[in-house]
């Protein structure tokens, strides 16, 4: 679930290459009140990623957030997985 409002890791820290039951979400927030929705109707684990941004209010909003979550998404899934520490 990808949102403006200050909740769970920064996109660009988040895995967003889980897999293929993995389904990226981003809520029309000017629509849906975001805190009272009933987000696990969607999946087991609902997990929150949010995209800061210095405006909240602008023309196309959900395009540029759509589109700056997809690009953050090709670039996990385009790098090769990092070997396990131990």
């Amino acid at each position: 679930m990808v949102t403006l409002r200050r909740e769970g890791v920064p996109l660009h820290r988040a895995n967003l290459a889980r897999g293929p039951r993995q389904a990226l979400v981003i809520p029309d927030e000017s629509a849906v009140d975001v805190a009272c929705e009933p987000w696990d109707r969607l999946g087991r684990t609902v997990r929150f990623v949010h995209l800061d941004l210095p405006a909240r209010d602008f023309p196309y909003h959900l395009r540029l957030i759509a589109t700056i979550a997809l690009a953050e998404v090709a670039r996990q899934v385009g790098q090769r997985p990092r070997p396990a520490r131990g």
